[in-house]
């Protein structure tokens, strides 16, 4: 199940995050005591089930040893969700990995309009198997595409779909459409 922000109140409040009659602005990640957590506002949450009945996001135990140890968690990505806006609008957008049963999704949402674009393939895992493939935040600016071996310029925050310590694949949003380019060999 998704954790909206209405049961996070307090601990949202201890965090310094701004809500607004009990729910926040926007999607977020906070630490917990234990780890971190993805919290969605009422509309992005009520949204993402209405798209896919009982996803749940993922958490730390879904994924190898090596991501629990060494992955850097922000504020703004944890290995299953990155928080930015994709789109320039302006309001956080998340793109999320869950699961409904055994059949993983992985999802963005656009925070302006709580609109849920499922337009990533399915992940797929045996029970039990470990995740070593993270997402990982990408600023807008200068990068360098492995693929091409040329200097890409992106305008807009994007997420890095990282296989962790080998390669990984820059997504942004451009023109209305999801663009990518090999970032890491």
């Amino acid at each position: 199940m998704i954790r909206h922000a209405a049961s996070t109140v307090a601990l949202l409040l201890a965090a310094g995050c701004q809500r607004h009659d009990g729910d926040v602005l926007g999607p977020i990640i906070v630490r917990t005591e234990a780890s971190y957590e993805l919290v969605l506002p009422r509309a992005i949450a009520d949204a993402v089930q209405r798209a896919v009945p009982g996803f749940e996001v993922e958490t730390m135990s879904a994924y190898d040893a090596d991501v629990q140890r060494y992955y850097e968690n922000t504020s703004r990505q944890v290995p299953w969700a990155v928080v930015a806006d994709f789109n320039a609008d302006g309001a956080q957008d998340v793109v999320v990995d869950g699961h409904v049963g055994n059949v993983f999704r992985r999802l963005v949402v656009w925070g302006g309009s709580a609109a849920v674009d499922t337009t990533f393939e399915s992940l797929r895992r045996q029970h039990g198997e470990r995740f070593g493939t993270v997402l990982q935040y990408s600023p807008p600016g200068e990068d360098f595409s492995w693929e091409t071996e040329t200097s890409v310029f992106v305008f807009v925050d994007g997420f890095v779909d990282y296989h962790f310590e080998k390669a990984g694949v820059t997504y942004y949003w451009e023109d209305g459409q999801w663009k990518s380019y090999a970032s890491s060999d």
